[in-house]
């Protein structure tokens, strides 16, 4: 089979939802395929591929599904985030990251669609009855044989790296850790407020991966959307109801929270490549994975809580989806909630150490990679293409057809 895929090469998405199988199929089923940032009509023709993967958002997708379509190429379209939920959290750089609706003409005409979670699936059918008033059943036959869930997956052999489970060698100090890109930053508001009274009777460090308060140019970040907003005023200092319910009014609560703790490291973002051995060297103590409450994020997959149990961090996480049914450790979006599970955590390091043990193995045995997992996806994958082929030789045999009469 020759692939192309249209993909971040450096992104999380394209890692997890198509290189991990993409490496697997190279080898154990002579896979050819190339990585590509846009598909012509001309890469279709030298290429020649079989099959085209494209993933998320992806402007004029309904050219080029009529395009690969036209010459018998299947199209193969992966979706891990809720595409329909536009509001100011999805604000980064005072750009706005459009969702666009370009993602219909991939759900209901590539040749295969898979969605990572349940309640992703179920909450793209609920949109299209709200907004299209089709019936539930209708979409679903439609869906039915090409739409299907498939889950992030983590592949062990990511995680090993010598003694992965080596803990924090400073029994004095307890890590915290938030790992996460700053377009999340708002989740952090959940757990702040916990931190810092328990910063104020135990020697925590808050630990930030992904967030470097000196790697962002904050600074220009809130002068550029006050001006926007027609604030006048130093961030520090704004009343902040001036911009409620606004991106940057939450990065500037989280901004001004952090300073109320005693100490705050923050690390870079990595690329893909080096973020599994990055996130194992970290030794932090405790995970935390805060998460507000709303249907984007309830689409969200548990990965996360994956990465930090293969690594030997035990999670802490809010209870909604996609963690609860999968993470052990819960707290309700509450500061006594918060308060009370991290304490636990702190002031116990067996039970820290217990809880990360159980946690790991519900990850090695419900989400690690396996040729099982690479297998079906892959027998799908030669299902669509040979019905693409089929309709393309039957459409080609009408239209010779056709021309003789």
């Amino acid at each position: 089979m020759r692939i192309i895929v249209i993909s971040d090469p450096g992104s999380g998405v394209f890692y997890y939802r198509f290189k991990i199988f993409l490496r697997d199929w190279e080898i154990r089923k002579k896979v050819q395929w190339v990585l590509l940032d846009r598909v012509t009509a001309l890469d279709l023709d030298r290429k020649k591929p079989d099959i085209v993967f494209i993933s998320q958002l992806f402007g004029d997708s309904d050219k080029l599904i009529k395009a690969a379509h036209d010459k018998g190429v299947a199209i193969y379209y992966d979706l891990d985030d809720y595409p329909f939920s536009l509001t100011d959290f999805h604000f980064y750089d005072g750009l706005e990251l459009v969702l666009s609706q370009q993602v219909q003409p991939c759900l209901f005409h590539s040749d295969l669609v898979t969605v990572s979670t349940p309640y992703l699936y179920n909450a793209l059918v609920d949109y299209y009855i709200l907004n299209l008033g089709v019936k539930r059943q209708d979409i679903q036959e439609r869906w039915r044989d090409r739409v299907y869930i498939r889950y992030n997956y983590v592949d062990e052999r990511d995680f090993y790296f010598g003694n992965v489970n080596e803990v924090n060698d400073n029994d004095d100090v307890v890590k915290i850790g938030y790992a996460a890109a700053p377009y999340h930053l708002p989740d952090l508001l959940i757990v702040l407020d916990a931190l810092i009274e328990l910063d104020k009777k135990y020697n925590l460090e808050l630990h930030l991966y992904g967030f470097d308060i000196k790697f962002y140019d904050w600074e220009s970040f809130f002068s550029l959307w006050l001006d926007k907003l027609g604030v006048v005023g130093d961030w520090r200092e704004i009343d902040l109801d001036e911009i409620a319910d606004k991106y940057v009014y939450y990065v500037i609560s989280v901004m001004r929270k952090l300073d109320q703790l005693r100490r705050v490291i923050a690390h870079p973002w990595v690329p893909i490549t080096d973020h599994f051995f990055k996130l194992s060297r970290l030794k932090w103590d405790i995970g935390i994975a805060p998460l507000r409450d709303n249907i984007f994020n309830r689409c969200k997959t548990a990965l996360k809580f994956y990465e930090y149990a293969m690594t030997g961090i035990p999670t802490l996480a809010s209870n909604i989806p996609p963690y609860a049914g999968e993470c052990n450790y819960l707290a309700d979006n509450s500061f006594e909630d918060w308060y009370n599970k991290l304490e636990k955590l702190i002031v116990d390091r067996e039970f820290r150490e217990e809880l990360a043990r159980t946690q790991k193995e519900w990850v090695l045995e419900n989400r690690t990679f396996n040729e099982k997992i690479s297998d079906d996806l892959y027998d799908k994958l030669c299902e669509a293409v040979e019905k693409r082929k089929s309709i393309y030789e039957q459409e080609k045999q009408r239209k010779v057809e056709a021309d003789a009469i």
